[in-house]
């Protein structure tokens, strides 16, 4: 197949048919937005962050949308203009190609840090999970169900009564359809 340059005067190559047979003259992401007699013609732009000029070609340049010299520049200005208080813009990065890191205190996800008792990995959760469970007969509390998909769960929450953490009494015995009912989830009992 042919290879042939994009129209757009960026002098990029490419096999002139696509996949479907169809006759190309610009590489994808290139268009024909500019005339015959503007082809190959630069555009120069301020970048809307440092404001350093920077040039491109007039087919690739998309008047609606903003410019900027580089991914840190931009990072940067969506930092200062949809970020929090500080964000991205409150630090400096010494290293411009990387964009600085948001502090763990300003992530929209960020909860005040894991507990130092990982119920995952702490023994004891794990002693406390097994002792409620054969105190129950492994028989769920509320539908009286026996065996399949059993789980303790704390009738004091985990988070307000630290001291009762790890006390047997503390605990339920629940299959996981009451188990999500309590929590007032909407899951089925087979899942």
């Amino acid at each position: 197949m042919p290879i042939i340059q994009c129209i757009c005067g960026c002098g990029t190559g490419f096999e002139e048919r696509d996949d479907h047979g169809r006759k190309r003259r610009f590489v994808s992401g290139h268009n024909c937005r500019v005339s015959p007699t503007r082809v190959g013609e630069r555009i120069t732009y301020k970048c809307e962050y440092c404001g350093k000029d920077k040039t491109k070609l007039l087919s690739q340049h998309k008047p609606y949308k903003h410019h900027f010299c580089s991914k840190y520049c931009k990072s940067v200005w969506l930092g200062k203009t949809y970020g929090r208080k500080g964000g991205l813009a409150a630090q400096e990065s010494p290293n411009k190609s990387k964009p600085p890191l948001i502090p763990k205190e300003e992530h929209w996800n960020w909860k005040g840090g894991i507990s130092k008792q990982n119920r995952g990995q702490d023994f004891e959760y794990k002693k406390w999970v097994r002792e409620v469970l054969r105190r129950d007969d492994f028989t769920c509390s509320v539908c009286g169900n026996r065996g399949g998909r059993l789980s303790a769960h704390h009738i004091h929450e985990w988070e307000k009564y630290p001291e009762l953490r790890y006390y047997p009494e503390n605990g339920l015995c629940l299959c996981y359809g009451d188990h999500m009912k309590w929590h007032g989830l909407n899951k089925g009992a087979g899942r």
